[in-house]
């Protein structure tokens, strides 16, 4: 499993085409499977695979549609900090989606977004874990309807 993850990671990062000829062979469908995986080393790939794959718009509207938040947001928990970190880098490629970010700032009632903003406030956490929280508040806070919960964390 994490040497399919990383096949489709390296393919998901070449271009705009091969991303295109993914969705035709429904590679969305395959690397959302292997989020439930139990294997840390498949969370690893998987999460970059997704990343790549969810910067175009309607390839994380696609992946939203099958399933891929809320093993996403149970990542964000991890024991792992690298799988914490890049599940925060797919929120982020998935919160360009104006649709989804409401639905990240509201997950939980909150108790996820308060997650992510005490990554920053914390001086115990790494700088990838950081850097990937802070990308992902300003993206959420674009949406002028997540301002005011932003400003409550």
């Amino acid at each position: 499993q994490a040497a399919a993850a990383e096949a489709l990671a390296n393919l998901a990062f070449q271009n705009s085409d091969t991303r295109k000829q993914m969705q035709t062979c429904d590679a969305g469908k395959a690397m959302v499977n292997l989020l439930h995986s139990e294997n840390v080393d498949v969370h690893r790939a998987v999460l970059c695979a997704l990343r790549a794959y969810a910067i175009e718009g309607k390839y994380a509207a696609e992946l939203d549609q099958r399933g891929c938040l809320a093993p996403t947001f149970k990542l964000v928990l991890s024991d792992k900090q690298d799988v914490v970190a890049r599940a925060l880098r797919l929120l982020w490629a998935m919160s360009m989606a104006d649709s989804i970010k409401g639905r990240i700032v509201k997950e939980r009632d909150g108790k996820l977004l308060a997650t992510v903003l005490g990554f920053i406030k914390t001086s115990q956490h790494n700088h990838p874990i950081k850097a990937a929280a802070m990308a992902l508040v300003r993206t959420l806070a674009t949406a002028e309807e997540n301002r005011g919960e932003l400003h409550k964390g």
